[in-house]
């Protein structure tokens, strides 16, 4: 593998013969939508600020998603953002219910706040920055310890009868206040 940011890059390779392997960080950036032209980056040396000549970005596109490659020793957590240029993150849902399309939005900037992940983990989301905080600080020692007392104590049940639809069935025993 002749690129530099693969896993199994080989600095003595001269052809490059399609065996790179690469780590990526590819989640969905959530508030109460999608949230759409963020600036998703690993914070490699934890000071919350994005640095675009050491740190690996994207762009969050109209659904949320980013994803990026990073080199192997590569760590830390994954933060979104407002871009750059000025842009607002906008949250889809917000744009949806009302205001002037391209001025109403959630703007996730690091003065307000922004949103903190695994480089693992499928979302970004107040709940996932929240469980990475947990950890970062000491305050418990793994993700699911920490992903556990969000549930437990952040995210209120919804009684069963209130339910319409639903991804995963709703019944007495998984429904407790």
């Amino acid at each position: 593998c002749t690129y530099s940011l693969a896993v199994n890059f080989n600095p003595e390779a001269t052809v490059y013969d399609l065996s790179c392997i690469f780590r990526r960080a590819s989640a969905k950036a959530a508030v109460f939508g999608n949230l759409r032209d963020c600036n998703a980056f690993l914070d490699a040396n934890g000071n919350k600020v994005f640095d675009p000549s050491t740190e690996y970005n994207s762009t969050t596109n109209t659904v949320g998603y980013y994803v990026f490659v990073y080199p192997p020793d590569e760590t830390g957590y994954v933060l979104t953002e407002a871009a750059a240029g000025g842009l607002l993150c906008q949250d889809t849902i917000s744009l949806q219910t009302g205001g002037e399309t391209g001025t109403v939005g959630v703007k996730t900037s690091f003065e307000d706040t922004f949103l903190r992940t695994t480089v693992s983990a499928s979302m970004s989301t107040p709940f996932t920055t929240i469980a990475t905080e947990m950890v970062s600080s000491g305050k418990v020692s793994d993700y699911d310890t920490s992903s556990a007392a969000v549930c437990a104590y952040m995210i209120p049940c919804i009684p069963c009868e209130l339910v319409v639809q639903t991804f995963h069935g709703c019944t007495a025993s998984n429904c407790v206040d």
